[in-house]
């Protein structure tokens, strides 16, 4: 299935080795998103380390599994790398200011066209979007084979909504 227009959408790849992407030219209307695996190396997560800010390096160490720490670390290093590419500033002197809701935005010193941003993770996969001049969300869930998910719509879906779910082909039921 092609993306919907003005949708633009790159893999990441499982190393630093950043490609060069045009992500400067983004349009008010466009949204790039990308998908980052969280599988790098030990390297690769002490490299992208680098990037973080004493507070983020703290935030990170405060997860007491290994997974979810290189997970924060990856996903945070990434979103540095890729803001870096939009504004053309350096990845390690980027400021974030917190709403009220804990969601991070980007500060600018210089009044420069402003990057709105989203990041969501799932296990081995992240998610980062970006538009210029407006709000935006993303989400991405795994879905797990081992639900019995018919018994669980046949439960407590209205008869209606569970006819509808029926109707859809199997792959496209979860």
């Amino acid at each position: 299935m092609a993306p919907a227009p003005g949708l633009r959408m790159f893999v990441c790849p499982n190393s630093l080795d950043i490609p060069d992407w045009p992500l400067a030219r983004i349009s008010a209307c466009e949204v790039d998103v990308f998908s980052v695996s969280t599988h790098f190396s030990l390297s690769d997560i002490g490299q992208l380390r680098t990037l973080l800010t004493d507070d983020e390096l703290s935030r990170a160490d405060r997860f007491r599994f290994d997974e979810h720490r290189n997970q924060y670390t990856i996903a945070r290093g990434w979103l540095r790398l890729l803001l870096s590419g939009y504004t053309g500033r350096d990845a390690t002197q980027l400021r974030f200011a917190y709403a009220s809701n804990g969601k991070p935005e980007l500060v600018s010193d210089t009044g420069e066209a402003s990057i709105d941003f989203n990041v969501a993770h799932s296990e081995e996969l992240i998610v980062l979007a970006f538009a210029r001049h407006r709000r935006l969300g993303i989400d991405i869930e795994r879905i797990r084979q081992d639900v019995a998910y018919d018994d669980l719509a046949q439960r407590y879906f209205s008869a209606a909504e569970y006819a509808c779910l029926r109707e859809l082909a199997p792959t496209r039921r979860a």
